[in-house]
């Protein structure tokens, strides 16, 4: 009886969603593993990122408790050419009176509003079969240089993103499993600006001296939120090695006084077993996924929706590699008995439709745990 109430109440909140109207994005987090897959994440989550992916992959987890803590750190592509800019024309673009001819030409053929991106993810999480709780955290920024009418700009954005998520699963009759999560999340955002040099250099003298509302003040928003997800597996073919997927994400949800957009996604991962006992690759993996499949949307951006992806595992080491929205992604984990590293080179669309402004970027991960 239980499992039918759930299954009903689950229902009943997917009913409602269809006949809301909704305004806003919530958060989000990938992690590193599905990122170098081309972003899949919705039929191939086995480990702890199902909390914010498919909370049905939780009934997929193998150990009575498992637990991760790590934290990630990646910049986009010229991000060293431009840091070494910086600094040997530090001077010049603090003073607006030492600026050259010279200086503004060689700010614009290789630097002029091209946007460069630094992150950190740190995320803490405690899982066994059919449950899981963690934290989660993306926090990027993105910065640029403008030669600007008169003198260069700096050119800001980025959004700082904390959840905290804990998710349920069950599996019916063998071929169904069906998982809930809540998100409670702390998001800022600071939207595009460009910020004169005299203005830049008022608000870093404010951030040295610790006085980080001054230093962002009318730059940012601070909104805060919760939503629930709802996914489901159907698991197929031989062995149930095909998985279907379907996830509803950011259901009855809210950020600040903005009721959260509903979406949709779903995806379809085949595993590989090995063909032979003792064979160097252990298992492989293939994925699909259209993201935010209910939402209306012209065909140049259609292409922002898709995903595939493939992974091949062997003792010690994963290979990952995929097609996020037309960009071709990748990565590598290396995985030991409680130590953790992943490499991942991640490209996305921030413009509105895919080839507008990629934003490339390599990123490095250290975690401890076992799952």
């Amino acid at each position: 009886m239980k499992k039918y109430i759930i299954a009903c109440v689950l229902i009943g909140c997917l009913a409602v969603e269809f006949l809301r109207a909704d305004r806003t994005f919530g958060s989000s987090y990938y992690g590193f593993r599905a990122r170098g897959m081309g972003n899949t994440s919705i039929a191939v989550m086995d480990d702890w990122n199902a909390l914010m992916s498919n909370p049905a992959g939780l009934n997929s987890f193998s150990r009575k408790l498992g637990f991760y803590l790590g934290s990630g750190i990646g910049g986009g592509n010229g991000l060293a050419e431009f840091a070494k800019f910086a600094f040997e024309n530090a001077k010049k673009l603090t003073n607006p009176n030492a600026i050259t001819i010279n200086f503004l030409k060689e700010l614009s053929k290789d630097h002029d509003n091209v946007w460069r991106t630094v992150s950190f993810s740190p995320d803490a999480i405690v899982i066994t079969k059919d449950f899981g709780l963690g934290v989660y955290s993306m926090n990027e920024t993105f910065f640029s240089l403008e030669s600007g009418a008169y003198y260069p700009k700096l050119g800001i954005s980025g959004f700082y993103d904390w959840v905290l998520a804990g998710g349920i699963s069950n599996r019916y009759r063998d071929w169904l499993s069906i998982g809930m999560s809540g998100k409670y999340f702390v998001q800022s955002q600071v939207e595009y600006s460009y910020l004169d040099i005299p203005e830049s250099v008022r608000r870093g003298d404010l951030l040295t001296q610790g006085d980080y509302y001054g230093g962002f003040r009318g730059l940012g928003l601070f909104s805060m939120g919760m939503s629930f997800d709802v996914g489901t597996i159907i698991h197929l073919g031989y062995k149930k090695s095909t998985k279907l997927a379907w996830v509803v994400q950011d259901i009855l949800g809210y950020k600040g006084h903005d009721r959260l957009l509903i979406q949709h996604h779903i995806g379809i991962a085949q595993h590989i077993p090995p063909m032979i006992d003792g064979m160097i690759v252990k298992d492989a993996l293939i994925s699909v996924e259209i993201k935010d499949i209910a939402r209306k949307s012209e065909v140049k951006r259609f292409g922002k929706k898709l995903h595939a992806g493939v992974e091949i595992r062997l003792a010690y080491l994963d290979l990952r590699t995929g097609i996020n929205q037309g960009y071709p992604t990748g990565g590598v984990g290396l995985h030991f008995p409680i130590v953790h590293i992943d490499y991942l080179y991640f490209n996305e669309e921030m413009g509105t439709y895919v080839g507008q402004r990629p934003n490339p970027t390599h990123s490095f991960k250290i975690g401890f745990g076992v799952f």
